[in-house]
């Protein structure tokens, strides 16, 4: 019974080296078994690259198999792929959309690496094995093949499945990391005080974007470096999946961000250069720009995180145009408003502060935006004029006056002396030809009509000054030195009728 015992001890000690040792029986006659040979002999337990080069076919010089072999799964490895054999064709007359007999196991992420149906059998087309050495630097770049030499070294005791060297080596690419944005930091924040000590200095210095474009700069140079470096701590596959992609997330986002700031920045520089145009418009335009290129920046940046995050971009993007059709044919107002603030800031019919009149709009205009323009009336009430409108409206600009008519009519009584009216008119004319916001060549004083009860004198000239305040203050000024010069010639004035 003992013997029977230790035959079978020593049977069940041998199945499972006899198992593992045991070759996989398939040939290449489809897809799924070119995969499945390609897998085997890559395993820990039985790995034979130079028979996994079998799924690579006959071409293959034999010297480079242990190489092709190995780096087609370092490849994968490192980008975190992992084939899935339950999707891969069985059938040996596989054909994929474009009726060719090839099958590509990652369309979007590796679509360099496909089977393909070579004299009867399938194997790994030619175009992957000539793109293996470039995929594999890529994947892998400069240094990378010294980490992998010496960085195992480290210790290979296994920890919640991890060995111990990846785990250090994790750690390790943290400090690095942290240690490298501290010295971007520092030099790109050495670049820009060196700018603001330039002649360029009073422009940028000081500016609380600066820093803030460092920060993103560094940040966006670290999280290159780590997805570059990432594939050498050959952490499980699927682990490295999910960092690469939350990582690549990460560094989108962050460089939407940096993009963000340095339009930000290029908007400030624009607007300084057009407070030096005599157009107010040009103020206007830039914010609105800015909000054109704003928002152009955050929806391509969206549509690549969600790719990034494997959303199926091309049927959003269909979904979106379909409602976006929809939603166009119930907003022609807005379109056709859009269209009167492009050519406003064509046209430019009137400018930021300029006085305007038409029909029931009067007043000066504050702002103008892609919607409407806010006019402020006389009795400092906001109104919002759609811009579609007002590019159909006769818009009279007082604003853009070279000069600003004043006129006023004074009744002087039928018993006033016709010498005193004629020194009297004199003294007038004088004082509105010396104003020094007047103009001298347009100014007429005279008497203009003989009334019953009244002789009417018209007092016509132009003012030659640019706000509404400056014209109200000349004619206040002008107004009370008519009636002190009535006062001092002893000149009866009579009301209107």
């Amino acid at each position: 019974m003992l013997k029977h015992f230790l035959y079978i001890g020593f049977f069940l000690l041998l199945l499972p080296r006899v198992a593992t040792a045991q070759p996989v029986q398939v040939t290449n006659e489809s897809p799924y078994n070119a995969v499945q040979i390609f897998q085997y002999y890559l395993q820990e337990e039985h790995f034979r690259p130079e028979l996994a080069i079998r799924a690579f076919g006959p071409e293959t010089p034999y010297k480079e198999e242990r190489r092709m072999s190995i780096e087609l799964q370092e490849i994968l490895d490192g980008k975190g792929l992992v084939i899935n054999p339950s999707l891969v064709p069985t059938d040996p007359d596989y054909k994929d959309s474009t009726k060719s007999n090839r099958y590509v196991l990652f369309p979007t992420k590796l679509p360099q690496v496909y089977l393909e149906k070579r004299n009867e059998k399938w194997y790994f087309s030619l175009r992957t094995l000539a793109a293996i050495a470039d995929l594999h630097h890529e994947v892998y770049p400069t240094g990378s093949g010294w980490m992998l030499e010496h960085l195992p070294l480290l210790g290979g005791t296994n920890i919640i499945g991890i060995k111990l060297w990846q785990l250090l080596g994790s750690l390790a690419f943290i400090l690095v990391a942290i240690l490298l944005f501290l010295l971007f930091n520092l030099v790109v924040r050495y670049i820009v005080k060196l700018v603001a000590h330039s002649r360029f200095g009073g422009v940028v210095s000081g500016l609380e974007v600066i820093p803030k474009i460092a920060r993103q700069l560094s940040w966006y140079i670290v999280f290159t470096l780590i997805i570059l470096y990432l594939p050498v701590l050959q952490l499980p596959v699927a682990v490295t999946g999910y960092l690469r992609q939350g990582l690549e997330v990460a560094r989108m986002i962050i460089g939407i961000v940096f993009v963000l700031r340095v339009v930000e920045l290029v908007l400030f520089l624009i607007k300084r250069l057009t407070q030096k145009t005599q157009s107010n418009l040009d103020e206007q335009l830039v914010p609105i720009v800015g909000h054109i290129i704003n928002t152009v920046i955050v929806v391509v940046g969206g549509l690549r995180v969600l790719y990034l995050l494997e959303v199926n971009v091309a049927a959003l993007v269909a979904g979106i145009s379909i409602g976006g059709l929809a939603l166009a044919l119930a907003a022609q107002d807005t379109v056709k408003n859009l269209l009167g603030s492009i050519m406003i800031f064509a046209d430019k019919p009137f400018q930021i502060g300029d006085t305007i009149q038409s029909n029931d709009i009067n007043g000066v205009v504050e702002e103008v935006g892609f919607r409407s323009t806010r006019i402020r009336t006389s009795d400092t009430s906001i109104i919002s004029v759609p811009n579609g409108k007002i590019s159909d409206l006769t818009i009279n600009n007082m604003g853009v006056r070279t000069a600003r008519r004043f006129r006023t009519e004074i009744l002087v009584d039928n018993d006033t002396p016709i010498a005193a009216i004629e020194q009297f008119i004199e003294r007038l004319r004088k004082l509105y030809t010396l104003h020094p916001n007047t103009n001298t060549d347009k100014t007429e004083v005279f008497i203009n009509e003989l009334k019953d009860g009244a002789h009417s004198i018209v007092c016509q000239t132009f003012l030659n000054v640019s706000t509404n305040a400056d014209e109200n203050h000349t004619r206040h000024e002008l107004l009370i030195e008519t009636l002190k010069t009535a006062e001092a010639l002893n000149i009866a004035l009579c009301k209107k009728d």
